[in-house]
C-alpha cells in the first residue's frame, strides 16, 4: 500500500512530552509537599492527559477537591512550560525531513487544547511544514471518535484508505478503525503498564520511527 497521507497522533508519538509534564509535576509535588514522581513513571501516564497523570503519577484520587485543584494549576503551569522547546523523539525529525522530500503531507490529530497546540506547530514546521492540525477545540468529539481523523483527509483531498494514522494509545488505533483508515503502533511512545499492542489490530506496529520509512 502507498500511503499519501501521513498523520500523526502529537503526545508520545511526536514530541517526547513528557520531559515537560515531568517538571511541572515535579512541581506540583514541591508545592503541595507529595512525593515527584519519576521520569518513567510520567512516560507510562503522559499519554492520557493532566487528569489521568495526577491521579497516577501523584496518586492523588480523581474525584477529590485537590485534584481538580492540581488539574487547574497543572494547566497554569503548561501555559509556561509549553512556550520552552519540547523534544522531538529519536528518529522523528529524520522522518519528517524524509516526509517532507517526497512531499507527502503531513497531519496532526491531537487531543490536546488548540492554546497549546498553537505553540508546539511552529517548533515542527522549519522541519517539516504540517499540512494540517486538529485540535481538541476543531471536533465534537475527540479520539476515538475518528472526526479529526476524517476532517483532516476530507482537507487534504485524500481518501482515507490512501492517509496512515499513527499513534501511541489504544484510543489512536481505535479513532483510525472508525474513520475506516490504515493505523500504526508508535512502540516508542508511552505504552502503559498491560499495554499490549498486539491486540489493537493496527495495520503495522512501529518500533522507531525510521521503520515508517520501509512502507514508502
Amino acid at each position: 500500500m502507498t500511503y499519501k497521507a501521513i498523520l500523526f497522533d502529537l503526545d508520545g508519538t511526536l514530541l517526547d512530552s513528557a520531559v515537560h509534564f515531568h517538571s511541572i509535576l515535579a512541581q506540583l509535588a514541591s508545592e503541595t509537599n507529595l512525593p515527584a514522581p519519576s521520569l518513567e513513571h510520567v512516560r507510562s501516564w503522559a499519554s492520557n492527559g493532566a487528569a489521568v497523570m495526577i491521579e497516577k503519577c501523584l496518586k492523588v484520587p480523581a474525584n477529590s477537591d485537590k485534584h481538580q485543584i492540581l488539574c487547574n494549576r497543572f494547566l497554569e503551569l503548561y501555559d509556561i512550560e509549553v512556550h520552552k522547546s519540547c523534544p522531538l523523539f529519536h528518529e522523528v525529525e529524520t522522518l519528517l525531513r524524509e516526509l517532507s522530500n517526497k512531499q507527502i503531507p503531513i497531519g496532526i490529530i491531537t487531543n490536546k487544547g488548540r492554546r497549546f497546540y498553537q505553540h508546539i506547530e511552529p517548533q515542527i514546521n522549519p522541519i517539516a511544514q504540517i499540512a494540517i492540525g486538529i485540535t481538541r477545540d476543531d471536533v465534537s468529539e475527540i479520539k476515538p471518535n475518528p472526526e479529526g481523523l476524517n476532517i483532516c483527509s476530507n482537507t487534504l483531498s485524500i481518501a482515507n484508505e490512501e492517509c496512515l494514522y499513527i499513534g501511541d494509545h489504544q484510543r489512536d488505533i481505535e479513532a483510525a478503525h472508525n474513520a475506516k483508515m490504515p493505523s500504526a503502533v508508535a512502540n516508542w511512545g508511552y505504552l502503559q503498564p498491560g499495554d499490549n499492542p498486539q491486540q489493537w489490530n493496527a495495520t503495522h506496529i512501529l518500533n522507531t520511527p525510521s521503520d515508517l520509512l520501509t512502507l514508502l
